[in-house]
């Protein structure tokens, strides 16, 4: 995402906030806008896993890298179209 961002030339801010670059990607990453509530999640996870005591489920796990591979294969595509443009 932050590619993109730095594409558009704006500056990629230091988060993980996965909403915040999505919405500063646009409209580039329009699709992924669907997923506000799994990019919420996949957000949460990036800090709450640095924690001890904190522990994702299994189920949890597999859920957050098949929304991971979703959103990667997303950003690939479209840098792989502006690569060809």
């Amino acid at each position: 995402m932050k590619a993109l961002i730095e594409h558009k030339k704006m500056s990629a801010p230091r988060s993980h906030d996965l909403m915040i670059l999505v919405n500063l990607a646009q409209p580039e990453l329009a699709r992924l806008l669907l997923l506000k509530q799994e990019l919420e999640r996949l957000s949460s996870y990036a800090v709450a896993a640095r924690y001890p005591g904190e522990n994702a489920t299994k189920t949890q796990a597999k859920r957050a890298l098949k929304i991971a591979g979703l959103v990667r294969e997303t950003i690939l595509t479209r840098l792989a179209q502006k690569r060809g443009q």
